[in-house]
């Protein structure tokens, strides 16, 4: 007789032995998340008769598989979380199938017995998610997550009502887009966990500066994500299917030319593997990144895909309801440079927006930052809020556009204090002290690495009159203006923090179409070949003011309070404080950041 039964795919990751001695992290939860097991009263677990039930067999695990120890583990209204030991080479499949069967042969019995809720066809969802811990760092991080699971219960969608509720309980679409899929629980500990352990090979990042770590190899989280989709382990495979079979809609991409797997755009990377691409939005400067900062960009179709793109820069700056209604899952992956002003953390932070409002998940590919290597600068006074600074952090911030996503969601900077349905895929083997230049160019006119580190402590020259090189060879790598003067006497002890120069800044199309001061000599510093400390370094900004006309030094707009993100850089200036008095006034607002920052690190830290 034949087997009409469609044989199920081996999801197993078939180069890692499951016997092996090593912690695991485990996640098992209730079909249709129905919450069988107890409720959450201010924060506390209340298991009623089955949750005792599924905790007395979660304790005979070891006494059932010997050499398996239980080191913590809790159980919630609809899931259960593990952190096991396994050192007697138990094979893991094994231990959750007993663990499954013997719970759902005796909340059987409780059902008929003891009158306990009835579950649709399983009791238990199909596979569950596990992850290797690996390192003390990663098992602290599970050990926290599972203790703080039920006080984290309010914004866990794992309850099956998403943490958005209220904003679309009006929607008519609410009940076919996927709202209740429930990846937001494992921002905290599965966006680290099961997507670390991807299927790809490393690839070396050789575009290193001279003195860095040459033997470092890292992946990029769309890297990851990629292999993660190509062989799915057990820990992801119902996730990979989601996004292969998306619940009556597709996949939106916001990205740009940074967006990258190898040498390939991670649209078509994406469209190869058989995901359903519905659109494109994208940032500041276009897809294609050849729109200079600050021009329009309008919507348009890819030329090589035929996708719409959908500009979220302008008057569009986030996704509108009707841009997201046939959308499943959004993916992020853009290039960010580690600085407030730098406008993709802002779109960042409108697309979570518009996905925690849609109950639509949001998966943020991680990505090196240039300037994540240490934090600097004043924080943000709300009263300077715009699309250039939108969040109360310093100008350098040290993190990685996944931490940054964290951050926004765990501190709740969404309107409403919406939190979005998060997934970050972390990056592997990164190093956060470790320098190289970037593949493409983030932006038209950040074109090297130096000008890349240079840039936090130059573009407050925006809002001056003074040019930092747009409209050259050399933007953001130069600094001068027409009345910058110096004294001779400077210029032979060579007190310039720079390199004398001058230089015509000249229309470039899509780079700089209409630079300050175009075609007038300028006169001023060359610091292209300049040593970059790791600090917002207001050597330059200083130094300008006081070799240019004081009473023009300054546009007539608040530009520059946008860009620093307070009024009172401007009046130190003016009154002539010097760099340590002026950075002594950061605090203690600075250090306050520090400790926030240090909840939402996917990777070491540097030491200070």
């Amino acid at each position: 007789m034949p087997n009409d039964v469609p044989s199920r795919k081996n999801i197993r990751w078939t180069q890692f032995d499951y016997t092996s001695k090593c912690n695991f992290f485990i996640t098992i939860d209730v079909h249709e998340k129905e919450h069988l097991f107890g409720t959450i009263v201010e924060g506390e677990m209340h298991k009623n008769e089955a949750g005792v039930m599924v905790d007395e067999a979660i304790r005979q695990l070891p006494e059932r598989f010997p050499g398996t120890e239980l080191l913590n583990y809790v159980v919630m209204p609809n899931h259960t979380h593990l952190l096991v030991y396994n050192g007697g080479g138990n094979y893991l499949a094994d231990m959750m199938r007993w663990l499954k069967s013997v719970t759902t042969n005796k909340y059987i019995k409780g059902v008929k017995e003891k009158g306990w809720m009835p579950f649709n066809k399983t009791l238990w969802q199909r596979g569950y998610y596990d992850r290797v811990v690996r390192n003390q760092w990663e098992f602290d991080n599970v050990m926290r997550y599972i203790e703080e699971n039920p006080v984290r219960w309010e914004t866990d969608s794992r309850r099956g009502v998403p943490p958005c509720t209220p904003a679309i309980q009006n929607d008519e679409s609410a009940g076919k887009i996927g709202r209740t899929r429930g990846y937001a629980p494992t921002v905290l500990i599965l966006l680290v966990l099961f997507f670390v352990s991807c299927q790809a090979q490393p690839v070396r990042n050789d575009n290193m500066v001279e003195g860095a770590n040459k033997n470092l190899s890292f992946m990029v989280g769309a890297e990851c994500f990629i292999g993660t989709i190509a062989n799915p382990t057990e820990s992801t495979v119902d996730f990979v299917q989601d996004l292969r079979n998306p619940n009556g809609g597709g996949v939106a991409i916001v990205g740009n030319q940074s967006s990258l797997v190898g040498s390939v755009h991670l649209v078509d990377t994406l469209l190869a593997k058989g995901l359903n691409i519905t659109k494109i939005f994208c940032p500041e400067h276009g897809f294609r990144g050849k729109a200079e900062a600050g021009a329009r960009v309008g919507d348009e179709t890819d030329a090589k895909t035929g996708l719409p793109i959908v500009s979220l820069y302008g008057k569009n700056k986030k996704p509108t309801p009707e841009q997201m209604k046939d959308v499943d899952f959004v993916i992020f992956d853009l290039q960010d440079v580690g600085c407030r002003f730098y406008t993709y953390i802002s779109t960042l932070h409108y697309v979570m927006e518009a996905c925690a409002e849609r109950g639509v998940p949001c998966i943020v590919l991680d990505r090196p930052n240039p300037n994540c290597h240490y934090v600097d600068g004043p924080v943000l006074d709300p009263k300077y809020q715009s699309f250039i600074g939108m969040h109360p952090v310093p100008i350098v911030y040290g993190l990685t556009i996944g931490e940054y996503a964290k951050m926004i969601n765990g501190e709740r900077w969404l309107k409403d204090s919406l939190q979005c349905d998060l997934v970050v895929v972390p990056m592997q083997n990164y190093r956060r002290d470790s320098s190289y230049a970037l593949p493409v160019a983030p932006s038209p006119n950040l074109q090297t690495l130096h000008s890349i580190l240079l840039y936090p402590s130059l573009c407050l020259f925006e809002g001056t009159n003074i040019s930092v090189g747009r409209g050259t060879d050399k933007p953001f790598e130069v600094i001068g203006a027409p009345q910058y003067r110096t004294t001779y006497m400077e210029s032979q002890n060579r007190e310039e923090p720079g390199m004398s120069t001058a230089f015509t800044p000249t229309p470039i199309k899509g780079v700089s179409e209409n630079p300050p001061f175009k075609g007038q000599r300028c006169r001023g510093l060359d610091l292209s070949k300049v040593s970059i400390p790791a600090r917002f370094d207001l050597t330059y900004l200083l130094w300008m003011y006081n070799h240019t006309p004081k009473d023009s030094f300054f546009k007539q707009t608040n530009s520059f309070e946008k860009l620093a993100g307070t009024d009172r850089l401007r009046k130190q200036i003016k009154a002539g404080l010097s760099e340590e008095e002026i950075r002594a006034s950061w605090e203690p607002a600075l250090s306050q950041y520090k400790e926030i920052r240090k909840k939402y690190l996917l990777y070491p830290d540097v030491k200070e």
